[in-house]
């Protein structure tokens, strides 16, 4: 590793001597912009490990026939977006005898939610969706938020069903 860099500053020294200053420059921040890439992609490999270990890891399911063959029927179920109301992601089930609900295909325990809201995420210049937001004591998953479409009333109905069951643990 030393012998290619010190190659590589002799090699800039000979062609500034036989070029011009232009060149001279790009020699100079070429070799330190590869090494600054360099050094950000491996913090961002080590930020990654990291997060991997201390968080806790959720199952994340990709369709409602393998949620169902593993816990069986839900006790209810939450259609938060009717488009997709056949896929994890439109629908949250709520197994309340069991504890726990499958949220954007994630199971989180009951006891894990926090507080639930619906929350419209529209801001002075463009239109939102409303998006129902569940705040949990899981550590790197604080904040799952779901779209939920633009109606309020819908959203609104959603965070209600969901709170009959929560009040109840």
């Amino acid at each position: 590793m030393k012998r290619n860099i010190v190659l590589a500053v002799v090699a800039i020294l000979l062609l500034a001597l036989y070029s011009g200053a232009a060149v001279l420059l790009f020699l100079l921040v070429l070799p330190l912009a590869y090494l600054f890439l360099k050094q950000k992609e491996k913090r961002e490999q080590k930020e990654k490990v990291d997060g991997e270990l201390s968080g806790s890891v959720l199952e994340q399911y990709t369709s409602l026939e393998a949620i169902v063959a593993e816990y069986g029927e839900p006790d209810d179920n939450v259609v938060i977006n009717a488009s997709k109301a056949n896929e994890p992601a439109g629908i949250i089930l709520i197994y309340a005898k069991k504890g726990f609900m499958i949220v954007d295909g994630e199971k989180i325990s009951m006891a894990d939610i926090i507080d639930v809201s619906a929350k419209n995420m529209a801001t002075p210049y463009t239109i939102g969706e409303y998006q129902i937001i569940f705040t949990t004591g899981i550590k790197g998953r604080e904040l799952i938020r779901i779209n939920a479409g633009y109606d309020a009333r819908w959203a609104g109905d959603a965070v209600g069903q969901i709170h009959r069951y929560l009040c109840q643990k």
